[in-house]
């Protein structure tokens, strides 16, 4: 009956045009057209912001790790050669471009011919110019052995003319437990790329100066008492000090023994040199000084001879003793240029 009555056309009909078509000629097809290309920003836009895994990467310089995924069709700006002015106060840390110790500023050295306002507010200013030529060399070190925490820690102090009138001081321990090594510590957790001249000079100086910071803790440890000699040791050694001109001759370090700390927190200053207190201990002492000696003009791009960038100062330099030689030095030197 229901078909009967819809082929009569007595029912209404459910569905019927109420649109009509644009007039626009080729108006779907920039419709479709806009659309795919919508779709496709959309996406582009999405996967940029979201679909990639985050890398962490470390470096010892600054903003090189900032990196975004326009990089990749624009270059980064990327730094001069050449360090921006800044004005360096008391108690602020640097890096030279080598980046082998982090440096503090202990003082300023103030001259008719570099007072300025800078200088006066107990800062000094810095402007690109290079350090270590013929102005910056160590004038003073210190090691303290502690048998209690076993570990060897050497400080350095430089001191600098002209360019940069400024005393800074830095230093590095020695340790057979990780945690307390320089060499372990977060200061240097980066990773080390043999082809970074920067990682290269690190490297070579740590190779050296952890084996001679051991050395010193082994000739203690085997060839004294503690109970005689007390827990914790303290030697100085004073260089002389720069003037301003490059001096490349052998500088004695005549390191003296001067605390002796004991288990009971007592501590006695003394004036006894070193190689009259114990020669084992003196030649040991003496390569580590020496070590760090190298390392520190390597640091400043000082132009002395230096053992750290030609090997045949090596047998010159260090002192035989009987856990190392100038030739385990100069091995454990070649198998870290092996790793470059």
């Amino acid at each position: 009956m229901i078909f009967n009555l819809l082929k009569r056309g007595s029912l209404p009909k459910l569905s019927y045009p109420i649109t009509r078509d644009y007039p626009g000629r080729y108006f779907h097809l920039i419709v479709y057209t806009v659309a795919i290309f919508a779709v496709i920003l959309l996406g582009a836009v999405a996967f940029a912001t979201q679909g990639y895994e985050p890398k962490s990467v470390l470096s010892s310089t600054f903003n090189q790790t900032e990196f975004h995924w326009y990089n990749h069709f624009v270059s980064p700006q990327k730094s001069g050669e050449l360090c921006d002015p800044h004005v360096f106060s008391i108690g602020e840390m640097f890096q030279t471009t080598q980046a082998i110790f982090p440096w503090i500023i202990d003082w300023t050295q103030l001259t008719p011919s570099n007072v300025d306002g800078a200088a006066v507010q107990g800062g000094v200013s810095y402007a690109d110019s290079p350090l270590g030529i013929d102005s910056c060399d160590v004038s003073r070190m210190k090691v303290t052995v502690d048998l209690t925490s076993w570990t060897a820690t050497i400080s350095a102090s430089v001191r600098c003319d002209d360019a940069f009138p400024v005393s800074a001081s830095t230093s590095w321990t020695a340790s057979t437990i990780p945690d307390r090594a320089t060499w372990n510590s977060e200061r240097y957790c980066a990773p080390i790329d043999p082809s970074d001249p920067e990682s290269s000079n690190f490297l070579y100086a740590s190779t050296i100066l952890q084996p001679a910071g051991l050395d010193l803790l082994m000739a203690l440890r085997h060839n004294m008492d503690p109970v005689e000699t007390g827990n914790v040791i303290t030697i100085a050694a004073k260089i002389d000090d720069v003037e301003g001109k490059l001096d490349c001759s052998p500088k004695p370090l005549h390191p003296i023994l001067s605390t002796l700390g004991f288990s009971n927190f007592t501590f006695t200053n003394n004036t006894v040199a070193v190689d009259t207190f114990n020669a084992l201990f003196y030649n040991a002492t003496s390569n580590y000084m020496q070590a760090m000696l190298a390392a520190v003009r390597l640091d400043f791009g000082n132009m002395c001879p230096n053992f750290l960038s030609d090997l045949s100062h090596i047998e010159q330099t260090f002192i035989e003793t009987p856990t190392l030689t100038p030739e385990t030095y100069l091995r454990y030197f070649r198998s870290t240029e092996s790793l470059s």
